[in-house]
This record gives structure tokens, sequence and C-alpha cells, in this order.
């Protein structure tokens, strides 16, 4: 057990080293945390809550502009593909 918990927790430095330390929920499942652990790492301070389904490694200091990855990482769909919005030129065209 204290094996795969390591490997987990690996998996998601890995991971969240790469978003300025944030990860969602989806991605600590698929690190190896099953989902009714995540409330305990929040209140042992291993993880901060920063938003709905968003955490932060509390090792990893707030960035200056957290908003942005909190945007980035909200904006995935359920394929963990970044969402795109209408370019201005399309927005225009259509008007």
């Amino acid at each position: 057990m204290a094996q795969s918990h390591r490997e987990a927790s690996r998996r998601l430095f890995e991971l969240a080293e790469q978003q300025q330390g944030f990860f969602t929920t989806k991605q600590a499942k698929t690190a190896g945390f099953a989902e009714n652990t995540h409330p305990y790492h929040v209140q042992a301070g291993n993880w901060i809550r920063e938003h709905r389904g968003i955490y932060r490694l509390a090792l990893f200091p707030a960035p200056d502009r957290p908003d942005l990855v909190l945007w980035s990482l909200w904006s995935r769909n359920r394929k963990e593909e970044i969402r795109r919005g209408l370019q201005s030129s399309d927005g225009a065209e259509s008007l």
C-alpha cells in the first residue's frame, strides 16, 4: 500500500509540476488517489482546495496569476482537452 501511495504521489507531483502545482480531481484519480481520500489530503494540509474540483499541492507556492491556471484547468472537457472559444475573427464574421 505504501508503495502504491508513493507512486501515486510521484505521478501527481509530476503532473502538477507542469501546471504550477495545480491539478483536477480527475487528474488525482488518474494518478492513483481514490476520490474518497481527497478530503483527507485537504484536511492534512497536503492539498489546497482552490476551486470546486481543482486543487494545488501545498508545497507549491501560489503563482502570481492563479486565475489563469484555474481557468485553464476549469475549461477542459471530460477528455482533458482544452475547450476552444470563438476566435475574434470568427465572432466578427458572424456579425
